[in-house]
Formats: structure tokens, sequence, C-alpha cells
């Protein structure tokens, strides 16, 4: 597995697959909407791994703070807006101080773990779930591969990553196969 070079007009037809099916299912029209967020998963891991792994080819290294000033710099602003717009509107219905709350886990990535630990999982931030299981990836991994690419050669990274990536592939099945939902199993709510 090396570094991507340039844009893979394939993955963004996935992306584009993936995005069709939760819109599909939260609109009520198909189910198993969870297929367009595992999508949405592997997708970010694997395209974030080629970003670090060409890194580490091209210097030798990968600069975590460069790394983490990237993500905040793609998501900040935008997640910023959305959430001065959320609290600007609950703040004209006098649920303001409500939302606060929901604003900080949002803005701490911590969105699924609000989700899963509070009475009431819907809340006008209850949307920010994945984003938090995607930032908290992205928080761990560069910090595990960088160690990894310390201690093994790259063909035992490939043959490990390849093993993990099946291992949670078919945990994720089995769970799936036996019902339980694999966002939020502290829960039990279906995200989906």
């Amino acid at each position: 597995m090396s570094g991507m070079k340039g844009r893979v007009p394939a993955l963004d037809g996935l992306r584009g697959v993936a995005i069709a099916l939760v819109v599909l299912t939260h609109a009520h029209l198909i189910p198993g909407g969870w297929v367009g967020v595992d999508m949405f998963f592997a997708l970010s891991g694997y395209l974030i791994t080629s970003l670090l792994l060409g890194e580490h080819d091209r210097t030798g290294s990968i600069s975590l703070p460069a790394f983490y000033k990237r993500r905040a710099l793609r998501l900040g602003p935008a997640l910023l807006v959305a959430l001065t717009g959320m609290v600007l509107l609950w703040a004209t219905v006098g649920r303001g101080s409500v939302v606060l709350a929901d604003a900080l886990l949002v803005l701490l990535y911590l969105g699924n773990v609000g989700r899963a630990v509070f009475t009431n999982p819907m809340t006008p931030a209850s949307w920010s779930w994945s984003l938090a299981i995607e930032e908290q990836f992205y928080l761990l991994w560069p910090l595990t591969l960088r160690r990894l690419l310390r201690s093994v050669t790259r063909q035992q990274l490939a043959r490990s990553l390849v093993v993990l990536a099946v291992v949670v592939g078919l945990a994720r099945l089995v769970l799936h196969a036996h019902g339980a939902v694999t966002y939020n199993l502290v829960r039990g709510d279906d995200l989906m």
C-alpha cells in the first residue's frame, strides 16, 4: 500500500452511492442506511491511510501537528457555522442554553458519546454522531500508523491491515446478522 496520487473518480462514485443510501434511508424509502455509513467510514480510512503513507514515503515520517492542522482547517469553519446557526435557531425558541451543551459535545467530537450516554439521544446535535466517530479515528489512527511504521516492514503492515479489515468486516456482519446495532451498542438505538 503506498500513498495515493491525485483524485480517484471511482471513490467519488462510491461516495455518491453512500450518500444516496443514507438519504434514501432517512427518507424512509429503503432500509439499511448503515451500509452507506460503513462505506463512508471505509473510504475515509482508506483515504487518510493513503495520505499518511504518501507523506511517510516522501518525508520518512508523519507530521502529526500538520495532519491535525489540516483536519481542523478542513472541518472547523463549516462546523462552527453550523453550530452557530443551530444555537441561534434554538435560542429563538427559548432553548439556547439546552443546545449549548450539545454544541460543546460536537466541538469536542463527542456527539456519539453524548448520544449513547444521555437519556434523550435525539437532540439538536444528534446528527454529529458519525462525525465524532470519524474524528476520533483521525485522532488515534495517525498516532498508531506512525508507531507501526517505526516497528514493522511495509509488507508486514499491509498484511496486518488486510487481516484487521477482514476481521472488523466479519465482526460487523456477524453483529448485524444477530440484530446488534454496532454504532450505538450502549443504548441499543437503531441509528439508521
